[in-house]
This record gives structure tokens, C-alpha cells and sequence, in this order.
């Protein structure tokens, strides 16, 4: 073994130490509860999210939050012919007025 690989085998061993001894002491925030774009505090014992700077409570997945900033989440998810929805973070997509079918696929016209 060279010295490179026995420094990265060092360091990964003292990451994997690290992460063992979290979970044994019992950090909350290991492994995280909170979301891709969220920061886990410990406070008085217990997990904490927050968002991070730039990046809204909306954010659920990487494409809502690209460069932690909010975008659109109804932009393309629905089918043809529909009208998307956000509800309680939930993406809703239904048939536009006199229209019937799939909306998550196509609505076509009664």
C-alpha cells in the first residue's frame, strides 16, 4: 500500500469512528431527519431542521431547491390538459374544465 491509499484508509476509518460514535452517544441528527436542503441542529437533546440560507420550507426535493433557491414544482409534472396545484406541500394535478382522464398523463376532451 502506498502512502496515499494509507492516508485515505485513515480517514475513512476515523469518519466511520466518528459516525459509530454519534449513533452510540445518541446525536439526533445522525443520520439526518432533516430534508436535502435543510441543517440538523441539536437543541436540549433533540433533532432541529432549518432551511438554509436562500431555500424555502417548499423544498423537498434537489430540483425545488436548485442553488437553494425555490423554483416552480408543478412545472412539467402534469399531463396534458391539466391544471397542477400545490397543497400542504403535495403536488396536485387534475383535468382541465370539460376535459377527462389520467391527469398525471393526458385529459382529453368529454
Amino acid at each position: 500500500m502506498n502512502l496515499k491509499s494509507l492516508v485515505l484508509l485513515k480517514i475513512l476509518t476515523l469518519v466511520y469512528l466518528h459516525q459509530c460514535y454519534s449513533a452510540v452517544a445518541g446525536d439526533p441528527c445522525i443520520p439526518s431527519p432533516c430534508g436535502p436542503y435543510g441543517q440538523c441542529k441539536t437543541i436540549n437533546g433533540r433533532p432541529s431542521c432549518s432551511c438554509l440560507v436562500g431555500c424555502r420550507p417548499e423544498c423537498r426535493i434537489n430540483a425545488d431547491c436548485a442553488d437553494n433557491k425555490y423554483s416552480e414544482p408543478c412545472s412539467g409534472l402534469c399531463g396534458f390538459n391539466t391544471e397542477c396545484r400545490v397543497v400542504n406541500h403535495t403536488l396536485i394535478c387534475s383535468c382541465n374544465s370539460g376535459y377527462t382522464g389520467n391527469p398525471y398523463i393526458e385529459c382529453w376532451a368529454i
